[in-house]
């Protein structure tokens, strides 16, 4: 039965004669055949070497499966002959030395056509960031005559974070091709490079443009990606603070609060509070949603105007900014603070001035305050409603027998418009337990 020869993994074997003459207990004819041929090709310096047995014999050798008894420095010659040599399908070939970075190397070193196709098969098979680099090395100056392939290169080195590879296109005077390669190289910068300026000012240098709507696409990118997190964006401070200072001043509260998933609540205080102390003016709906937020303006001088809106000054006491401004209590106020648990003392300092409502008792049981409930029930008679006992039992931690009656109450008074089939209290399963002696009464 014919055998193929065995794949060798263990390097130390390979530089073993010895061992590795023992190790290859395949089909070892098939070696000696396979190399001497080739080696005889080399010796006469043959070129008329067919496409299919070039092709075996560098599968072979990359995937080092070939008995390396064989001298493996012998086999870089012969693949370095073929390769400078021989005219064959050399892009196709790249598949086949993938796994063996002295032959990837050699072919890098001698393949002078460069093309857009060259370059893409590179990209589809590298790994290696020091291999790369290597390459970009050899084909520097093709590149930078022609232009050739920069979107594929910038989009991989991006793709794969490589950042020295990067750093050499940069030093290399390599043209940013585009707005949207630049903010691709700023999204990654925020999540993986501390020296980010130096790799921003390099970018500028070779000929990318902050532009006033820069920012907003880097936040856009940001948004979309699902790559960064609240815990690993380690300059948008920075970043954000650099590209807003450098020009790129189109943009809103409201593009920066949508990555409120993205970035951690105290960034977006910084970056907030940065722009605005450099000249960022907030609208009266932005300042609004700021404080929704819970974020402070530490510059109280920009946003003072709008401080005696009353609906705003509602905001800022609900949400407990401590701004240098006097409140006037109304009943939005003590409805909000109705909401909240253990708010006791808030709700009687307001009760001095505001008296409560039907609204103010119903949001009181939504979390069951013994005390509070009394107060507004009982000092300013007012009646429970349908919707206090809804709110006390919602946020109760009833039982099954509890849903049952809760739902059968919902439905009687019209309180459960949306019911449906799976939802209906008679399809709901009660299991009483009668006890273990049920029976003996």
């Amino acid at each position: 039965m014919k055998v193929c020869p065995t794949r060798l993994h263990n390097t130390n074997i390979l530089n073993d004669t010895l061992k590795s003459v023992d190790y290859c207990d395949a089909n070892h004819e098939y070696c000696s055949y396979i190399t001497e041929l080739m080696n005889k090709y080399f010796e006469e310096k043959e070129i008329n070497i067919s496409e299919n047995f070039i092709n075996r014999y560098l599968q072979i050798v990359c995937n080092n499966i070939l008995c390396w008894s064989l001298n493996y420095d012998k086999h870089l010659k012969n693949c370095e002959y073929i390769i400078k040599n021989i005219n064959f399908d050399k892009i196709n070939t790249l598949k086949k030395i993938e796994n063996n970075p002295e032959i990837y190397e050699l072919y890098i070193k001698y393949e002078k056509n460069i093309s857009i196709e060259f370059i893409t098969n590179i990209t589809n098979i590298s790994n290696n960031q020091d291999v790369f680099i290597k390459f970009l090395k050899n084909y520097i100056e093709n590149i930078i005559k022609s232009d050739i392939g920069l979107d594929v290169l910038f989009n991989f080195i991006i793709t794969k974070q490589y950042i020295n590879a990067l750093d050499f296109l940069l030093d290399s005077k390599i043209k940013i091709p585009n707005s949207d390669i630049f903010n691709k190289i700023i999204v990654k910068l925020v999540v993986f490079q501390n020296d980010f300026d130096v790799i921003l000012k390099k970018c500028i240098t070779n000929g990318a443009n902050i532009e006033k709507n820069t920012l907003k696409n880097v936040f856009n990118e940001i948004q979309k990606s699902q790559y960064i997190h609240s815990y690993n964006c380690i300059n948008i401070f920075k970043i954000t603070s650099f590209l807003f200072d450098n020009g790129s001043t189109d943009i809103s509260w409201f593009d920066l609060s949508n990555l409120k998933d993205k970035i951690l609540f105290s960034e977006l205080s910084k970056i907030i509070n940065h722009f605005v102390d450099n000249g960022y003016n907030l609208t009266q709906d932005e300042f609004k949603n700021i404080c929704e937020f819970g974020i402070k303006i530490n510059n109280f001088n920009k946003i003072n105007k709008f401080c005696s809106i009353e609906e705003i000054k509602n905001i800022i006491y609900i949400n407990k900014i401590n701004y240098p401004i006097k409140f006037t209590f109304n009943i939005d106020i003590l409805r909000s603070e109705c909401k909240k648990n253990n708010n006791l003392p808030n709700i009687k300092n307001i009760l001095k001035t505001i008296a409560p409502d039907t609204e103010c008792l119903e949001n009181t049981c939504i979390n069951s305050n013994p005390a509070i409930v009394k107060i507004i029930h009982e000092n300013y008679n007012i009646k429970f409603t349908d919707k206090c006992i809804l709110n006390c039992a919602e946020n109760f931690r009833y039982n099954r027998l509890f849903d049952y009656v809760l739902k059968l109450y919902k439905d009687k008074n019209g309180l459960n418009p949306n019911n449906n089939e799976d939802d209906n209290p008679d399809n709901i399963m009660i299991e009483i337990d009668n006890g273990e002696d049920a029976d003996d009464d």
